[in-house]
């Protein structure tokens, strides 16, 4: 039979250990700060109940173009939770892109850009110059449009089937 002190020093330890778990899953969870964690971050998310809404922008603007020199095309483009925006681009063949992209989330994002073969992960792909954007950090990204007319997916490697986006080659 177990003495009261005993009984009481079973409790905290078992207390400590519940504790020590949720904190070693919440900190697995809340970074964001590699593939896994943000997959199990943006699976939370959907099993939450958000919908679509409440992860995309209410209102769906124009690219914001900026000046560039002649025949190159800059476009600043907004990361947020499970999101781009713009989500699409239209370039010309052969066009010089730059990408000015901000991380207006929570978590951790990219952005690649599929090549002439429009496969991603291949040698052709085009990433942002920090293979991780944190929350509230900035990068780029450049890419040559392919010379074939066409339609080229780009997306976040942390978020490959939440964040995805086109651009149209003409």
């Amino acid at each position: 039979m177990l003495t009261r002190s005993r009984r009481a020093a079973s409790t905290v330890l078992g207390v400590v250990l519940v504790l020590g778990a949720v904190a070693v899953l919440a900190s697995a969870c809340g970074g964001g700060d590699d593939y896994t964690s943000a997959t199990t971050a943006a699976a939370t998310t959907k099993l939450a109940g958000t919908t679509p809404a409440t992860r995309t922008p209410a209102a769906t603007t124009k690219p914001a173009a900026t000046a560039a020199p002649a025949g190159a095309q800059t476009f600043d483009v907004t990361q947020g939770n499970f999101f781009f925006q713009p989500k699409e681009f239209t370039v010309k063949a052969g066009q010089k892109v730059t990408f000015n992209i901000k991380n207006n989330g929570t978590a951790t994002h990219n952005m690649r850009v599929a090549g002439a073969d429009n496969q991603f992960n291949t040698a052709d792909d085009a990433t942002s110059k920090d293979p991780r954007i944190l929350a509230g950090q900035t990068s780029t990204l450049e890419w040559t449009a392919p010379a074939k007319a066409g339609k080229y997916d780009f997306h976040c490697d942390f978020h490959p089937t939440q964040m995805t986006g086109t651009i149209t080659v003409q």
